[in-house]
């Protein structure tokens, strides 16, 4: 089964001022990644680490296209 995954915990400092900006800024990240093709895996899901503006690991995201091909 094909699948995408984010998760995301909004319970530090880079998320006080402004979370919605912040949830913006690693979603237009993420959007990069996910167009250039990076971070996709074929049959496992380990996830890829989000961080904040910070540098602190707040989730992870993944993209796992098994059986995306074969059409199942």
């Amino acid at each position: 089964m094909a699948e995408f995954s984010l998760e995301i915990k909004m319970d530090n400092a880079a998320f006080a001022d402004d979370p919605g900006g912040e949830v913006a800024r690693i979603l237009r990240d993420i959007a990069d990644k996910v167009t250039r093709g990076d971070g996709f895996t074929i049959g496992e899901a380990t996830g890829t680490p989000i961080r904040d503006v910070n540098g602190n690991r707040v989730g992870t995201w993944f993209a796992d296209l098994e059986d995306l091909e074969s059409g199942q």
